[in-house]
């Protein structure tokens, strides 16, 4: 942090360590010095900041505002998983479950290689649906031979 080089990720891995040890507040108070730190249009090009905030904020039970968060976070980067199992989290938590079931799809429809149906199966996990999740592993399992996560249960 002294040198300043990396000063905005060094204070974003700070914000997640927060989150960890469960001091939300101090977490949110992070990520607030990154955005001051780089401004607000840059603040866009950080990977998992609004990820980062939208995680804390529904932590805190600021749904709305934590929505609001993990969907600029896709948006940004449509390409990566975790603002989008968040949302699918939050969605379901909030007994939205059509919304997490499309963003299940969208998952399945964004996110490239066998990540996509890794987070997508394990989402319709959490929802109950475990026959769509393991259909959808065992489909991604001939696309993906050699991927664990695609394993049958109980196999080695």
């Amino acid at each position: 942090l002294a040198q300043g080089r990396q000063r905005k990720r060094a204070l974003l891995v700070r914000a997640r360590v927060a989150v960890l040890k469960g001091d939300l507040p101090r977490a949110l108070a992070l990520a607030d010095e990154v955005k001051a730190l780089v401004g607000e249009k840059e603040v866009g090009a950080l990977i998992g900041f609004h990820y980062l905030r939208g995680d804390v904020l529904a932590r805190m039970g600021r749904l709305e505002e934590a929505e609001q968060e993990l969907a600029e976070e896709v948006r940004l980067f449509p390409r990566r998983a975790d603002a989008r199992l968040a949302l699918v989290a939050l969605y379901a938590a909030s007994g939205r479950r059509e919304e997490a079931v499309v963003a299940i799809r969208q998952i399945l429809a964004n996110v490239p290689g066998p990540d996509g149906p890794a987070a997508a199966a394990s989402s319709l996990e959490s929802l109950g649906e475990r026959r769509a999740a393991s259909d959808l592993r065992r489909q991604a399992a001939k696309r993906y031979p050699g991927d664990p996560r695609f394993r049958e249960r109980g196999r080695t």
